[in-house]
């Protein structure tokens, strides 16, 4: 049966109250491929970034995402934060769940997150809350409701088992297989329970395997050994072969600091008679270069009205358009070096084979040596069992994690991508010479060696019992988990009360709490 879009777009309007003055952008059914929804865009005209976003089930008309994005009036901004309010919002929650939510009564297990008043309804077995069940609700500072989200349960509700392994045998095995690694971290106030206001990087220790769930029933680890295998990381050593450029010839030798825009142009492959430049901005910190094709055509096609593709180009066609450009750049102004590149045009395909990975780390080698030259000294390869595989890619990727001497500089890595057709560098995700300079200067080696890390990390461990979905089987399954949690902190310094243990400091063995 053909849904009936009338019926919608008037059930849609009297959801919550629409500004008068707001205007209907977009109404389509989504996603695009496999409709499930009927969704609905409405925003401010003279204020592109006031919007109200509802969509409803195709089927049954039920309310599955709201996002309110109005612009606040004075009598909301003039209450007080309601930290005592909990029961009037709790009120207001609840009966939008019992107007909206089609399994209302069965969502028993409740929880209030005070501090971004959130209120998440779930259904629950042996008093745990089900994942991928139930609702969330977010309201404002006036009790408005500005988020809801309706999950569609996939899996069969399970029951409780009979018998569970003991808890104490399960938090030895999971301590047991545990160890700590030591990486320098960027640490920020924002993130962190940190003194300071400024980000800075500190040696510590990191627990790994940093998450395993241990079956309540059998006792045995969910996942394989395989599941927690990392890629294995090598040295590299200094290659004196030819440079190359992004397009396949050789260049001669020059510092990022020293090369000019055509410098990077040549090098880069991009052919100033056949590309110009259309964008070109500068943040304080970096360079950012955009190009196009000279003859591009600027003419697109139109898009039907109120359709999401029409919205997305109506919205972000600058965006869209930027990702589809042939060439974009960003260097660092302080170093001159090339932090990103992006190529879009693949360029003259070669008329012999594709290459093979071997070939393809080569032309990145060569590539390195260039924008790099000193990337041997802080970068490791990566080799994942799946890049040993003999199959044809039409992208070979190559990643490099950093390292100052010994120590793997946590969430820093070059990324560099190879066509297999042309040999040129279609990707490359650089790192801040700058950060790594200031990262070479002498540090002090950690005071605490791993043995006495996780003696301190064990203190603040226990394990507790938790559903999770099994989407990897033939049909999704709920199955009860045991996992190592963090045990709350008495006196939370930053009044942040569901705080995380992250890591544990490598010279004073203090531990570091995450804010969220």
């Amino acid at each position: 049966m053909e849904a009936n879009f009338d019926r919608l777009r008037t059930q849609a309007m009297n959801i919550v109250a629409i500004p008068q003055h707001y205007r209907l952008v977009m109404e389509d059914s989504t996603p695009t491929r496999d409709a499930v929804n009927r969704s609905f865009i409405w925003e401010d005209p003279e204020n592109r970034e006031w919007t109200l976003e509802i969509s409803l089930d195709l089927a049954t008309g039920c309310l599955v995402d709201l996002n309110v994005d109005l612009e606040p009036n004075e009598e909301t901004n003039d209450r007080e934060d309601p930290k005592g309010m909990g029961e009037e919002a709790r009120e207001i929650a609840d009966a939008f769940v019992g107007k909206h939510a089609p399994d209302a009564a069965g969502l028993t297990w409740i929880h209030t997150d005070d501090s971004r008043r959130r209120i998440t309804y779930r259904e629950e077995v042996g008093g745990l809350p089900l994942p991928d069940t139930g609702c969330e609700v977010t309201l404002d500072q006036g009790l408005g409701i500005i988020r809801y989200r309706h999950h569609l349960k996939s899996a069969p509700t399970p029951e409780w088992p009979a018998v569970l392994v003991n808890e104490g045998a399960v938090k030895e095995q999971l301590l047991c297989h545990t160890h700590m690694e030591l990486q320098i971290t960027a640490f920020s106030p924002s993130i962190y329970d940190v003194p300071g206001t400024e980000d800075e990087y500190r040696m510590v220790y990191n627990p790994a395997p940093l998450m395993r769930f241990i079956d309540a029933v059998s006792g045995r680890d969910c996942f394989g050994p395989e599941h927690y295998a990392l890629p294995s990381i090598h040295s590299l050593k200094v290659d004196e072969g030819p440079t190359e450029t992004a397009g396949s010839g050789p260049e001669e030798a020059k510092t990022g600091a020293n090369r000019s825009i055509a410098d990077w142009q040549q090098l880069l492959g991009i052919n100033p008679e056949l590309y110009e430049l259309e964008k070109s901005s500068d943040d304080g910190e970096r360079i950012m270069l955009q190009y196009r094709h000279i003859d591009e055509l600027e003419d697109e096609p139109e898009q039907a009205a109120l359709s999401v593709d029409g919205y997305m180009k109506y919205r972000w066609g600058d965006k869209l358009r930027n990702l589809e450009s042939p060439f974009k750049l960003q260097i660092e102004k302080t170093t001159g070096t090339l932090l990103r590149f992006h190529r879009n045009d693949p360029g003259k395909e070669q008329p012999l084979s594709p290459l093979n990975r071997q070939q393809c780390w080569v032309k990145a080698e060569g590539f390195l040596r260039e924008v790099f030259p000193d990337y041997a000294s802080y970068l490791r390869l990566e080799v994942d069992k799946d890049d040993l595989e003999d199959e044809p890619r039409s992208r070979e990727f190559f990643f490099l994690p950093v390292y100052i001497g010994e120590i793997p500089v946590n969430g820093e890595r070059v990324t560099i991508s190879i066509s297999t057709a042309t040999g040129n560098t279609c990707l490359y995700s650089g790192v801040s010479c700058e950060m790594l300079q200031q990262l070479a200067e002498p540090r002090l080696a950690p005071l605490l060696t791993p043995e006495i890390a996780l003696e301190i990390y064990k203190r603040y461990m226990d394990v507790k019992l938790r559903w999770i979905k099994d989407s990897n089987a033939v049909r999704p399954v709920y199955r009860l988990i045991y996992e190592l949690v963090t045990i709350p902190r008495s006196e939370p310094s930053s009044g942040f009360v569901n705080c995380k243990l992250r890591y544990i400091d490598a010279r004073s063995g203090e531990p570091i709490w995450g804010k969220y």
